[in-house]
């Protein structure tokens, strides 16, 4: 951009807002089969976790491969 910053505004950061409310909003109706597509949420370098494991330790899938299998084995088993 020639050298120059992009200076985020007051509307740029209330309109982020709003589209990241409503991303997560869409994502928690989901319901049944298409709790599924929910990895399309994320951006493409997302992640998701399960902090409570046995050791402790964070399980932690990262991107939208990892995520979408994470889905389909909570879907089995949940």
């Amino acid at each position: 951009m020639n050298g120059q910053r992009y200076r985020e505004t007051p509307l740029d950061i209330e309109r982020l807002r709003r589209l990241n409310r409503a991303t997560v909003e869409r994502y928690m109706a989901m319901k049944g089969a298409e709790r599924l597509q929910r990895h399309s949420l994320f951006v493409e370098d997302g992640c998701a976790g399960n902090w409570t494991t046995e050791s402790g330790e964070p399980l932690v899938f990262r991107g939208h491969e990892s995520l979408r299998r994470l889905a389909e084995w909570l879907e089995r088993c949940f």
